[in-house]
């Protein structure tokens, strides 16, 4: 027979399975660790993402609102230029001059300009944002009267002003395709 080790002293005297016991606590206890830092980890992956969605949706809220103004001014902003446009050639019809005191735009006209550039400064999207600030730059040059009028012959400022009338519908195309475009990628995401 074998001398006793210490291992079999050990059992005998019961120690082995308080060992057991002890061992089996340690590991259920690691494992317990493990489990609960999983089980926060994944909460805190939950709250990130919560607060991105949160922050998406308010975001698309913001977008959506700002849009809903800018068809309107777009189109009074518009209006406004074709009807200083229009008046212009009409005064140079019957006239053969332009005149500075256009009855069109005044305060009502400005504050449209601002509106649209308030609202235009806020919109997230940047080729919209460029094709208002564009579409606003034009419509006031439209508005000042041509540089050299004094050398223009009444006729030639009446095919400019055509022109440009022409040009204000182009213009006011090419920003309401744009508009559109970003209405559709907005609600398209919803």
């Amino acid at each position: 027979m074998a001398d006793p080790t210490w291992l079999d002293a050990l059992s005998d005297l019961g120690i082995g399975s308080l060992l057991g016991a002890a061992v089996g606590y340690i590991g259920s206890s690691l494992t317990q660790r493990g489990t609960d830092k999983r089980a926060a980890e994944r909460e805190r992956e939950t709250r990130r993402e919560d607060r991105e969605q949160r922050l998406k949706d308010q975001r698309r809220a913001f977008e959506i609102a700002t849009f809903e103004q800018l068809p309107n001014l777009v189109q009074q902003c518009a209006r406004t230029t074709a009807q200083f446009l229009l008046f212009d050639i009409e005064t140079l019809k019957n006239e053969g001059r332009l005149k500075e005191d256009s009855p069109y735009g005044g305060e009502e006209g400005l504050q449209t300009r601002l509106a649209l550039r308030i609202v235009a400064d806020q919109v997230l999207d940047d080729e919209v944002r460029e094709a208002l600030v564009g579409l606003q730059n034009e419509l006031w040059a439209m508005e000042t009267a041509p540089r050299g009028i004094s050398g223009l012959d009444p006729k030639e400022l009446m095919i400019e002003r055509a022109n440009q009338t022409a040009r204000l519908t182009h213009l006011v195309d090419k920003t309401s395709e744009t508009l559109n475009a970003y209405r559709r990628r907005l609600y398209k995401e919803l």
